[in-house]
């Protein structure tokens, strides 16, 4: 039984992108099979989704997952990381 929300949307002539960010090159692999899984699961036709896979190196994602943090702690009123 579909969602009352999710019937609309199945009834729309929109494509879909979902954009998925990671460190592993191999990851590029599983749009091949997240795709169609995720139509299923919403009730689209596979043609309808599009997976985008961005693949960012680990010091990157270090450096601003580590800004991410400091912000964080400081909404908190933590002290600063040193």
């Amino acid at each position: 039984m579909q969602s009352q929300r999710l019937r609309p949307a199945a009834q729309r002539e929109e494509r879909y992108l979902i954009g998925n960010g990671t460190t592993s090159p191999r990851d590029r692999g599983t749009a091949h099979y997240l795709g169609p899984a995720l139509s299923i699961l919403f009730g689209l036709p596979q043609d309808r989704i599009d997976i985008e896979v961005t693949v960012a190196d680990q010091a990157e994602v270090a450096l601003h997952f580590g800004a991410h943090k400091r912000i964080f702690l400081e909404k908190l009123g933590a002290p600063p990381l040193q």
